[in-house]
């Protein structure tokens, strides 16, 4: 399974988790951070999707997704801009991203510890929480 990073968090290309889902996470929890203060420009859709090795339509989804929820706007040929940092009635995210598990056939001290300890990963976003078998 690839990973990639958004402004230095994860982003698994899995099955059971869409990117937008994971991009939307990451650019509101950066918003919640701080990296960006109401009224000041997102990067651009090409930008955003160049960094983290997607096509378009999974970051368009995510901003779409982000102006639904206040937190974005997007102004004909000028670009996306924060409206809020904390829209009425969202809450922070905390922490999001993947946390890759040891593999037991490759790690000995890890499945030492733990057996029956298979390489997994764990995605932790505003909606989503999963643990999904590595692909092989």
């Amino acid at each position: 399974m690839k990973i990639s990073t958004l402004f230095g968090h994860p982003i698994s290309r899995s099955i059971q988790i869409s990117l937008a889902d994971q991009i939307h996470d990451i650019l509101c929890e950066e918003i919640h951070a701080g990296r960006w203060r109401a009224g000041e420009k997102l990067p651009s859709m090409m930008e955003i999707a160049k960094q983290c090795g997607v096509s378009r339509m999974p970051v368009q989804n995510a901003i779409e997704q982000l102006g639904k929820e206040g937190y974005v706007r997007q102004e004909n040929r000028s670009g996306i801009f924060v409206a809020s940092q904390m829209p009425e009635g969202r809450e922070p995210l905390g922490t999001i991203g993947v946390v890759v598990l040891a593999d037991p056939q490759t790690d000995r001290e890890a499945s030492s510890k733990r057996p029956g300890c298979g390489r997994s990963h764990l995605f932790v976003g505003k909606r989503n929480r999963h643990v999904f078998p590595a692909a092989t």
